[in-house]
């Protein structure tokens, strides 16, 4: 699993089963498109080229809101299965929840 030693939060362990590893790798790969996918989409174009209008900022913002409430409580998910040696990173996770 190349490139995830230099991760926060490690290489794999020699315990997490294929699964668990085929699972990491699947969910890298999705990530891996985004930013050309985003450099697609026309308020993120205008957003990037600095014609943007207020009107699109609004839109843009109404419509994260859900996304952003939603990602919170998958972050505190997240940081609650976090390993007793990291709990660095899981309490790091939580307080940037919480603001």
């Amino acid at each position: 699993m190349a490139g995830l030693a230099a991760s926060p939060l490690g290489a794999p362990l020699p315990d997490d089963g294929p699964g668990h590893r085929r699972r990491v790798r699947r969910a890298g790969r999705g990530l891996g498109g985004t930013p050309a996918r985003l450099a697609r989409v026309p308020v993120v174009r205008r957003i990037e080229d600095g014609t943007a209008t207020l009107d699109d900022y609004r839109r843009l913002l109404l419509n994260l809101r859900q996304q952003v409430v939603d990602g919170g409580r998958w972050i505190s998910l997240a940081a609650a299965h976090f390993s007793a040696d990291l709990f660095w990173l899981r309490s790091a996770a939580i307080q940037a929840r919480r603001r």
